[in-house]
């Protein structure tokens, strides 16, 4: 870092990610970063505030490897297909963990999110449309996620130097099979995966765990009244593959 950065916690900030989790939004990624957060957190025996937060855990002490997330250089959701990833030059040089999920699993999701979590968080106006609208809109929606994709796969084809350095994450291999998923994981991010180890955490670390963890407010927010009765706003809603046969037509 150079001479001059004397705050601990500010050089900290500024080190150069172990890697970097990248998906688009509402691909499953906050139950990997949960279990991420607390295979680290186990490892090295650190206990920071908040917990289950990556960066957090980062800035504890220096020998806890840093991860970052992140959709990329821009924010997709606001995004045409053309813009969804214009360039992939910021991922160079970096270690990256791409979440991959089904497009059509990730478009109901982010309708949910737009439509009903929407009314309690980020949207002001949250979306009025229904399903069917939601697929055919310009920005954000089914085609734009595909592209999303479409551009790392690319990306991997055309350079191998690229592709070492990526390790694809499937959203519905990690649901059928928690932790030989994980295990290799943990494994690209150098970290302990030992079968013992990981299959306690993600016994511990479930997709059903991580959800009452949401429920009673301990990944950052607590849900109010009208968001525990009505589960269509939680992040963590279904996070069952194959879902979206249910919305479908």
């Amino acid at each position: 870092l150079g001479p001059g950065i004397t705050d601990r916690f500010l050089a900290q900030a500024l080190r150069r990610p172990a890697a970097i989790l990248v998906s688009f939004p509402r691909a499953g990624r906050t139950w990997l970063r949960v279990m991420l957060a607390h295979a680290i957190e186990r490892i090295f025996e650190a206990h920071p505030r908040p917990p289950l937060n990556l960066e957090s855990v980062a800035r504890s002490e220096p020998r806890i490897p840093r991860v970052i997330i992140t959709s990329g250089y821009l924010d997709p959701r606001r995004a045409t297909p053309a813009e969804a990833v214009r360039n992939l030059e910021w991922a160079d040089q970096h270690r990256i963990v791409l979440l991959a999920r089904d497009p059509r699993d990730i478009a109901v999701s982010l309708y949910f999110d737009r439509a009903h979590r929407g009314r309690h968080f980020r949207e002001a106006l949250p979306y009025a449309g229904d399903f069917q609208t939601f697929l055919r809109e310009e920005r954000g929606s089914l085609r734009t996620i595909v592209a999303y994709y479409n551009a790392w796969a690319r990306a991997m084809r055309a350079r191998a130097d690229f592709a070492e350095n990526v390790k694809l994450v499937k959203y519905e291999h990690l649901h059928d099979d928690p932790m030989l998923e994980f295990g290799r994981l943990l494994t690209f991010l150098k970290l302990n995966a030992a079968p013992d180890f990981v299959e306690d955490l993600t016994r511990h670390a479930s997709f059903d765990s991580v959800r009452r963890m949401e429920t009673s407010g301990r990944l950052g927010y607590k849900p109010n009244a009208e968001m525990l009765s009505d589960d269509r706003a939680l992040v963590l809603r279904r996070g069952l593959p194959g879902g979206y046969m249910d919305h479908f037509m």
